[in-house]
């Protein structure tokens, strides 16, 4: 039998060795100065500064701020390295380079110009820039999802880098660092200082919420040193920004780090609040809240009353010249949450008619509760109140006036003849006493009632005829309009009593 035959050629094998170098340009090793960053304060960086962080007798970088850089690059100028966009798009790329007190290096100079690296590195500065590390600035507290029925857990970034010689491709290699892990800080909300505070997890449509919430936030540093929180910041969404120096007073036994009582809203509905915990290093711990205002249909009535309440009052008399008057503002609106009504700033006038023999005089008297000098929907109970950290819509030198003043001005009175000349010598003629009420806002519930006045007044009338009185009383709330009342009455004449 015939067999089959197997012929095998020889091949010659010739081994390929590859320089150290060109190894490692193909695979490129990226390291992280630290691989959980915080938040950041601002997305403008100060590369001077930074640059010379975290370097031999330098203080460590910030924490939101990392150096991403390739290990054992070559620095001979024969190879360029390429930064890509961050993958998710968070934070900002900024210059590793002591860029000096303009925030730009000059690389070019030209016939008619000069072109340079910007500090913060996106487009054609990201493409120009060509240093093997670089600096990633975390994202500030607007990268926060819109959804807020969970925690938002932060996220894991990716950075890739390739190398070139020439146009050449000699490497690539990529590195990953998670932000808003580290430290978290959780934003609350109340129906008041006292009530139970709410996270809004759970709630697709907001926390519900009355116009004049509580917002409060706690930190949790998951066991981790970080440096001490310097303020917290509260962007209501739709009442201002209000601020907290740290650490600020807390609500009794609510057990929270910060606090902020009662931003006024002027409109219902959903709105997104951020809470931003800011740092002393410039990093920051951020949570958002979706509050919902509720809204329902509201009224109130003012009753005006005396005890006695006669045909007519007799100055001197120790009980018909000296009656109890009680001005009471009652919330009539149907029972249900929502329904509360709410008092700041200019609260109460009264118009004044009193007709004598003939003549009518009038003059118009308000009532106020403490509220900032200029801002008067901003209640107050200190200066510090009406400072721009507390009342963002606050003009610079504004004061609380928490004591009766002269209308216009924060010089204290105590009748309206102190705020005529010359007793006043920058009043205007007419100018009256407003008096201010020991308080800073007033709530009411359905049913509930509050007495804006509740004392005696003695009356006077040293004329020789019965002097005839029309008052319109006008309440004012800062969500439910007003409600007026008329009250007519005489007081006799008594020329021996006197004021």
């Amino acid at each position: 039998m015939r067999g089959w035959g197997l012929t095998v050629a020889a091949v010659a094998v010739v081994p390929i060795t590859l320089a150290a170098s060109q190894v490692d340009a193909a695979r490129l090793t990226v390291t992280a100065s630290r691989t959980e960053a915080l938040y950041s304060q601002t997305d403008e960086p100060d590369c001077t500064d930074l640059s010379k962080r975290g370097t031999p007798g330098n203080p460590d970088l910030p924490f939101h701020v990392v150096r991403l850089s390739v290990d054992s690059p070559v620095t001979d100028g024969s190879v360029r390295y390429q930064w890509s966009e961050p993958s998710p798009a968070a934070g900002v790329f900024a210059a590793d380079l002591d860029l000096g007190g303009d925030d730009q290096t000059r690389l070019i100079r030209s016939l008619c110009t000069e072109l340079g690296n910007a500090c913060v590195l996106t487009g054609e500065a990201l493409a120009l820039y060509d240093r093997p590390t670089i600096l990633w600035v975390a994202p500030t507290c607007d990268k926060l999802p819109d959804d807020t029925k969970r925690a938002f857990p932060g996220d894991r970034v990716r950075f890739d880098v390739r190398a070139f010689r020439g146009k050449q491709r000699a490497g690539k290699g990529s590195v990953t660092v998670g932000y808003g892990r580290l430290a978290s800080a959780t934003m609350l909300v109340a129906d008041g200082p006292y009530q139970d505070f709410r996270n809004g997890h759970g709630k697709p449509d907001g926390e519900k919420i009355f116009i004049n919430p509580a917002f409060g936030a706690i930190v949790d540093r998951k066991g981790q040193e970080i440096p001490a929180a310097t303020e917290f910041s509260f962007d209501t969404g739709g009442a201002g920004d209000v601020s907290d120096t740290s650490p600020c007073e807390e609500f009794p036994g609510a057990g929270l780090e910060a606090c902020v009582f009662s931003p006024l809203y002027d409109s219902g509905g959903k709105h997104a609040a951020v809470l931003n915990v800011n740092l002393e290093d410039g990093s920051a711990l951020c949570d958002k809240l979706t509050v919902n205002v509720r809204t329902a249909p509201l009224s109130f009535e003012l009753e005006v009353t005396t005890q006695p309440s006669p045909a007519a009052f007799v100055p001197g008399d120790p009980v018909k010249g000296n009656p109890l008057l009680r001005v009471r503002a009652r919330n009539t609106s149907e029972p249900g949450k929502g329904h509360g009504i709410v008092f700041v700033g200019n609260v109460l006038t009264c118009e004044t008619e009193a007709k004598v023999s003939g003549t009518t005089l009038t003059r118009t008297t308000k009532i106020d509760l403490q509220h900032c000098s200029a801002t008067v929907s901003q209640a107050c109970d200190a200066n510090s109140d009406c400072q721009s950290d507390r009342c963002p819509t606050c003009e610079v030198g504004e004061v609380c006036l928490s004591s009766d003043h002269c209308d216009g001005s924060s010089l204290g009175c105590v009748s309206d003849r102190d705020c005529e000349p010359p007793r006043c010598g920058f009043c205007d003629p007419g100018t009256t006493c407003v008096k201010v009420l020991p308080l800073s806002s007033v709530s009411i519930g359905p049913g509930e009632t509050v007495d804006f006045i509740d004392s005696n007044v003695s009356l006077i009338n040293v004329l020789t005829t019965p002097a005839k009185i029309k008052e319109t009383w006008t309440a004012r709330s800062f969500n439910a309009g007003d409600a007026t009342t008329l009250k007519r009455y005489k007081i006799k004449p008594r020329p021996d009593v006197k004021p």
